[in-house]
């Protein structure tokens, strides 16, 4: 069964707030497809869904008041992308190769 748009964006929504804000791994793992390629893995990661699985952990790990917020959802027909903003005020660094600057990560 197809989805529509707007259900795709709205699971795109959900992934955030599942994984980032709820630091749910498990949504991740069930949610990622088998052959999920991570297009820009981390040096020493594999660039499929466990190391996507072990990249989002790493993120989330860093940070115990770690908060990501969705600014848009937006595509093509094809495609979804998300725009957004992650936050993680008591921390300077979240994650290898994130820094922090004004209580964001950049």
């Amino acid at each position: 069964m197809s989805k529509t748009l707007d259900e795709l964006k709205e699971g795109c929504r959900r992934f955030v707030d599942e994984v980032f804000n709820k630091r749910n791994l498990d949504y991740a793992e069930r949610t990622l497809t088998a052959n999920f390629v991570e297009h820009l893995p981390p040096a020493g990661l594999p660039p499929d869904k466990s190391g996507a699985i072990a990249r989002l952990k790493r993120f989330v790990d860093a940070s115990d008041d770690l908060r990501a917020e969705t600014l848009d959802v937006v595509s093509d027909g094809r495609h979804v992308g998300v725009r957004g903003v992650t936050r993680a005020p008591t921390r300077e660094a979240c994650s290898p190769g994130c820094r922090r600057q004004d209580g964001l990560l950049i």
